[in-house]
C-alpha cells in the first residue's frame, strides 16, 4: 500500500518547501507547513515563513494543526479568526504566541486516506481572501499530484522487480 512510504524524497520536499515559501511570503504570513499524519502521530513534512525557524521539522511528532477533526470531517478548506471565533485560541495555542487567523486543507493519498494537512497561520489578524483560498487548494492539489507521482514510482518499481 502506498501509504507506508517510510520517508517523502528530499527532492519532493524540496519543491513543497518553495510553494510554502511563495504563499508565506506573498501573503506575508507567519508560517505555512505541510503536516503529515503517519502512524497516529503528525509530523512536520515542511515549514516557511518567519515562524518556521522556530519549529523542528523531520521524523519528530509535533502538536496535531489546529482543528484538524474538523479538516478531516468537512474534508475542505477551513479558515478561522481569532476575533470571530470563541473558540480558536483555546483550540491553538503554539509555544508563547497563539495564531490569530488559520487556513488549512486536508491532503490524501491516491487511495483516498488522509496523508496529512496543508495550513497556513498568521500570529496578526488577517481574512484570507478568495483568491488566497484558491492558492492553497491549487498548492494541496499540486502536492496530491506529487503522491500520485510518487506511488506510480512505487508501483512501477515493485512491477520491475516481480517480472525480473
Amino acid at each position: 500500500m502506498h501509504e507506508d512510504f517510510p520517508e517523502i524524497p528530499s527532492g519532493l520536499l524540496d519543491r513543497w518547501h518553495g510553494l510554502l515559501r511563495n504563499y508565506a511570503d506573498l501573503l506575508q504570513l507567519s508560517v505555512a507547513r505541510v503536516l503529515r499524519l503517519q502512524q497516529g502521530e503528525w509530523h512536520l513534512m515542511s515549514a516557511a515563513g518567519p515562524a518556521a525557524d522556530r519549529l523542528e521539522d523531520g521524523p519528530v511528532p509535533t502538536q496535531a494543526p489546529p482543528f484538524a477533526d474538523e479538516l478531516v470531517v468537512a474534508q475542505k478548506l477551513v479558515c478561522r479568526e481569532a476575533w470571530s471565533d470563541q473558540n480558536f485560541i483555546l483550540k491553538h495555542q503554539e509555544g508563547e504566541r497563539a495564531a490569530q487567523s488559520y487556513a488549512g486543507i486536508p491532503v490524501y493519498w491516491p487511495s483516498g486516506s488522509l496523508f496529512g494537512v496543508l495550513d497556513a497561520l498568521n500570529d496578526a489578524p488577517r481574512v484570507f481572501t478568495d483568491a488566497e483560498r484558491r492558492l492553497l487548494v491549487q498548492i494541496r492539489d499540486d502536492i496530491e499530484d506529487h503522491l500520485v507521482l510518487l506511488h506510480g514510482n512505487r508501483a512501477d518499481l515493485v512491477t520491475n522487480h516481480v517480472t525480473r
